[in-house]
């Protein structure tokens, strides 16, 4: 029984990762300063410090987002048209 427990724990366990701001910006598509403008308005997740000089965002947060985001103009319903 002490096995299956520790089995289940171990695999319920995520790993997070630290993206670089490289990987935020091809995962968001958004630029270098449009993600700081939209920290400075609390509209982004915010980065946490790895480093004397190194920040990095956790990778779970920016899919929320994203997610967030798809999902906000899925409930618009928003249509394109062509041009």
């Amino acid at each position: 029984m002490k096995n299956d427990y520790f089995s289940f724990a171990a695999s319920t366990q995520t790993s997070e990762r630290v993206l670089a701001l490289k990987d935020v910006i091809h995962i968001t598509g958004l630029s270098k300063s449009t993600i700081y403008l939209y920290i400075q308005l609390e509209k982004f997740p915010p980065s946490i410090r790895i480093g004397f000089r190194r920040v990095g965002w956790v990778e779970s947060e920016i899919r929320n987002w994203v997610r967030e985001k798809i999902e906000l103009g899925q409930a618009t319903n928003y249509k394109r048209t062509n041009c």
